[in-house]
């Protein structure tokens, strides 16, 4: 039986290559879209298939131009290029948790192809809609990368590796641009060649399994991350709870800014619970929380540690800075008016402070917390500083003497001092 050797590839016969390519494209799409987050809702498939639905077409189109008349293959096959990757930058937008534009991206390739048609195979306009046409293509690769760094926060690895991908295709294409007189079609304008129609579809399905695998993967990870934030959240206050303040302080521990440890107690909350109800009792708490957001700055941390007990950490603040801070969350707090049914209640604070330093944590946290029942001790609704030096010292009870500095709570009397010393 005779040997039957399939003829050589060539540029001529290349086009089950390129179907093929398209075949790859849109099943790799069509994999994408029910492996993507929010699959099970219409418009997120929609806006996940649809680059690769572009990009197949673009390979059917560009294997078969004479089935157009004139230039409008070609012309027809780069706008569906074009108008694959910019959806394929809006999918990865949506993946991003950012909102998609699609409208202004579509107008932008119809305005190339419209400029398209004015062109001809050759000729001073056609290299420059050659030009403008990859300046757009790698405009959305770029455009894509910066929006993968916008995505959060904190890098992760895939995020790490999609910026990188993406700006390695955008770069790729502006190099093709600028060497496309001396490189073969697909790359370039020269005369066609087998291998540039290789490595042409050789990178677009390298990019396209490449982008899909970082997607996912960068859905796994905020997924993770998503989790991992409403562990570390107080669900009521939407502040941070007591493991988040244990991280904070593990991955700051070596820091050597100074701190301040203030802690605070809603005064007798048992009792607005049991007067006022439980409602009541949350509307407290998230006023709370609300007035020391508003009083916090980008280097301070705010946490509530359970019931009606909460931590906030101040960085690189004199005494009085510390104290004017807690004074002031006092007296707003104070001032606040709340409303059970008909009934219109105020409720107090009292804050016990400490300073000290991030790797003597614990102990700086235990000396704020003797100064907070001190302030309970002595009347509530007041603040109380324990002594930094002292307390390094003192193994007393709860309120030794002499360890404290007293704020007093502020009345109308102009007779009572700011500060005093707390004894016994």
């Amino acid at each position: 039986m005779p040997e039957i050797i399939p003829p050589p590839l060539t540029p001529d016969n290349a086009v089950p290559l390129i179907c093929c390519d398209a075949a790859v494209i849109l099943l790799a799409g069509i994999g994408f879209m029910l492996l993507a987050p929010g699959a099970g809702r219409s418009w997120s498939g929609f806006y996940y298939l649809t680059p690769f639905l572009c990009g197949a077409v673009a390979a059917l189109i560009l294997a078969h131009p004479e089935i157009l008349p004139g230039l409008w293959g070609l012309r027809l096959g780069v706008f569906f290029i074009g108008l694959a990757t910019a959806t394929g930058w809006q999918a990865i937008r949506l993946v991003a948790g950012q909102p998609v534009h699609y409208i202004l991206h579509v107008v932008l390739c119809l305005i190339m192809l419209a400029f398209s048609s004015l062109a001809g195979s050759t000729g001073l306009l056609q290299r420059v809609n050659h030009a403008l046409w990859l300046i757009l293509i790698a405009g959305f690769h770029f455009a894509a990368a910066r929006d993968v760094r916008k995505a959060g926060s904190t890098a992760t690895p895939a995020s790490f590796f999609l910026f990188r991908l993406l700006i390695f295709y955008g770069f790729v294409i502006i190099l093709c641009m600028v060497l496309s007189p001396w490189l073969p079609q697909p790359l370039g304008s020269a005369p066609t060649a087998l291998w540039a129609i290789v490595t042409y579809n050789a990178l677009a399905v390298t990019k396209v399994f490449g982008v899909i695998f970082l997607l996912i993967a960068l859905s796994r990870e905020q997924i993770s991350a998503r989790h991992r934030s409403l562990a570390m959240q107080d669900t009521l206050t939407m502040i941070g709870n007591r493991r988040a303040m244990d991280e904070w302080i593990s991955q700051h521990a070596s820091d050597r800014d100074t701190f301040a440890v203030l802690l605070a107690d809603i005064d007798h909350f048992k009792a607005v619970n049991d007067t006022y109800g439980h409602a009541a009792g949350d509307a407290v708490l998230m006023a709370l929380a609300s007035a020391g957001r508003r009083l916090t700055g980008s280097q301070d941390v705010f946490f509530r540690i359970g019931g009606e007990e909460f931590v906030i950490i101040l960085r690189n603040r004199t005494e009085q800075e510390i104290i004017g801070f807690a004074e002031t969350f006092r007296d707003i707090f104070r001032e606040h008016s709340h409303k059970a049914d008909s009934r219109i209640f105020t409720v107090t604070l009292s804050i016990g402070i400490c300073s000290g330093s991030l790797s003597r944590f614990s102990d700086v946290f235990a000396w704020a917390d003797k100064a907070l029942y001190a302030a309970k001790r002595s009347g509530r609704n007041r603040v109380v500083l324990y002594s930094d030096d002292q307390a390094r010292t003192s193994d007393e009870a709860a309120v030794p003497s002499g360890d404290f500095a007293l704020t007093p709570e502020k009345t109308i009397s102009v007779d009572r001092q700011t500060s005093a010393s707390l004894n016994g």
